[in-house]
């Protein structure tokens, strides 16, 4: 296993043996290391899972923010009032304003 930073992963393997890096979670389980790598698989695909709902919910979440700026600006409220009432700062409400024009 690496580790981003190559003073944590060196200083890592100068603590720790191989056995005693899944140690615990191994001897809690009585897994062998098979059984952990498969566990570290699907516990990395829950987490992927976890995080392509979160994209997705935080993508309908800012086109719907997009869809009310959109709807204050037609009916003629200012970018100040718009980024007052959406608590957003104007030159986000202006990017999304231009954003509009793309459509």
């Amino acid at each position: 296993m690496q580790f981003a930073d190559i003073k944590n992963d060196v200083a890592f393997r100068k603590n720790f043996s191989d056995e005693q890096k899944t140690a615990p979670t191994a001897y809690k389980y009585q897994w062998n290391k098979e059984e952990l790598k498969a566990y570290d698989n699907v516990t990395m695909k829950e987490q992927d899972a976890r995080g392509e709902k979160e994209l997705v919910a935080q993508k309908a979440r800012d086109e719907k923010e997009a869809e009310l700026i959109f709807e204050m600006n037609k009916e003629g409220f200012t970018i100040p009032q718009i980024a007052s009432v959406t608590r957003r700062s104007e030159e986000k409400i202006k990017k999304v304003l231009d954003c509009q024009g793309d459509k």
